[in-house]
């Protein structure tokens, strides 16, 4: 029998359509679809990277540097420096602009040295004004890179927080705040200028307001390179870190490893101590002549520079001209820090310490008859060995970055409280036909951070990793690591 057309249809209609869900209450619903203020949700970003204590979390020893009271006592030895500039009166205003680093597309960014010093923000192309009148009131602005002149006050107020400031302005305004802040003061302008819009502002100001600019560059590495005790405790854990990794290689190498992989190995090491990447420069790796490995790595933690080089044979054994120069390398180590560590030495600056170097160094090469015994005057000395060495200078202050060094830098005095790079090189060329032909083709590296203690005493920070040769042949052949750190003899 068949059914009419409409009972059908509502058959049909009653089998798809189900009964309706239970309603949700108004209020419960607004609840949940609520949208969450930009403060909340800059902090649920756990994968941006704010500060160098977000590089921190995952570590239960961690040991941070940058905090408020570490940034402040930054910032107040920056300006005291500045202000008892010989070529400076006191009672000025003092005003300083520190501009962060550009981000390059394709590459890790790297944030300033020189800004993070007095600011801990990981962020691209931000500005900090720091302000010091004569009353000794110090104020800190930032500049941030918007697309907007005003900033959303809770915006405003977290990064203050975050970034330790006392205020955080667009960096459109930032022509117009200098010229608010400078133009009924006696200021004393600094700032390291460059090719960037930003410099070509503050100079437009600096010209309408007839202010010399002064680049305060070299006093400001000057005054980075007595580390703070906070500093300190960093500066050892980034280089233990950094030691023990490159002994944990050592000991690891296998003959089928090539540069890539050690690195690779290396940059992991690293990371399961702690240490943050990127590293602040790819490992450089070079096998020498016969069968030997020449490696120079670094890492970083909580913003601090870390490294060393080594020097080690795959097999085990160094061959007689590899040990030989090698023992000289730790030979002129222990001489040129006993010259650092005596305080009435001829050597007092890392000029001084780079011509002593090569003084030891052409010594060294005399008596192996690379050099000729006929070179009386010191000038031909220098000359002559020059071509032996792998680097223009012998030692290099080191912190925030690797290399904090300018040309002026490297004339003041080593002193108490600096952390410095001792890079020592020596290399026999292919064609050096005074050499034996054995010592020919041979290249060498040993390079330590040193710190120089309060009573002049020289802390070895790499000393977690074997240096003397014996101990790196001992390394190698029994593959033990348990070896102390200890102080430079």
């Amino acid at each position: 029998m068949l059914l009419p057309q409409s009972q059908i249809c509502n058959d049909n209609v009653s089998g798809i359509l189900q009964p309706a869900p239970p309603t949700i209450d108004a209020s419960d619903f607004v609840r949940e679809m609520q949208a969450l203020p930009l403060p909340v949700l800059r902090q649920q970003q756990v994968a941006t990277k704010w500060t160098t204590g977000d590089y921190l979390m995952g570590d239960p020893q961690r040991v941070e540097v940058m905090v408020p009271k570490e940034i402040n006592l930054h910032r107040w030895r920056v300006m005291d420096r500045l202000d008892h500039n010989k070529d400076r009166r006191r009672g000025n205003t003092h005003a300083v602009i520190v501009a962060g680093a550009q981000a390059i597309p394709g590459y890790p960014f790297r944030q300033s040295a020189e800004f993070l010093y007095v600011c801990d923000c990981l962020l691209p192309g931000v500005v900090l004004l720091l302000m010091r009148n004569r009353q000794l009131e110090l104020r800190t602005i930032l500049f941030q890179p918007l697309e907007k002149e005003e900033m959303d006050p809770a915006l405003a107020k977290l990064a203050c927080q975050r970034f330790n400031v006392d205020e955080v302005l667009s960096m459109l305004s930032l022509r117009k705040t200098l010229y608010q802040r400078l133009q009924h003061v006696t200021a004393k302008l600094w700032y390291t200028p460059d090719n960037s819009p930003v410099s070509q502002a503050i100079k437009d100001v600096a010209d309408e307001l007839k202010l010399p600019i002064d680049c305060p560059r070299h006093l400001m590495q000057h005054v980075r390179s007595f580390k703070t005790k906070r500093e300190l405790v960093a500066i050892r854990r980034a280089n233990s870190i950094a030691a023990q990794s490159l002994q944990e290689l050592m000991a690891e190498h296998d003959a089928q490893h090539d540069d890539r992989q050690l690195g690779l190995m290396f940059a992991h090491k690293c990371r399961e101590r702690h240490a943050h990447l990127p590293l602040p420069y790819e490992p450089r790796l070079a096998p020498g002549i016969g069968n030997v490995w020449l490696m120079d790595a670094s890492c970083q933690y909580a913003g601090y520079y870390g490294g060393l080089a080594r020097y080690w044979s795959v097999c085990g054994r160094f061959k007689p001209p590899q040990k030989m120069l090698y023992n000289m390398l730790v030979e002129m180590r222990s001489k040129l820090c006993f010259l650092i560590r005596t305080s009435n030495s001829v050597v007092r600056t890392p000029r001084e310490l780079h011509a002593a170097y090569l003084i030891l160094l052409a010594e060294q090469l005399q008596e192996l008859r690379v050099l000729p015994t006929n070179l009386i005057r010191q000038s031909d000395m220098l000359k002559a060995v020059a071509r032996f060495n792998c680097f223009s200078t012998l030692v290099r202050h080191v912190g925030l970055d690797y290399g904090e060094s300018s040309d002026q830098l490297l004339n003041y005095h080593l002193m108490p409280g600096n952390v410095i790079s001792m890079q020592l090189s020596i290399y026999i060329p292919n064609d050096c036909l005074q050499a034996y032909p054995e010592f020919r083709g041979v290249l060498s590296i040993l390079n330590d951070c040193i710190h120089i203690t309060d009573s002049r005493e020289l802390e070895l920070l790499t000393g977690d990793c074997v240096s003397k040769s014996r101990d790196v042949e001992e390394l190698r052949c029994s593959r033990k690591r348990p070896f102390p750190k200890s102080m430079v003899n």
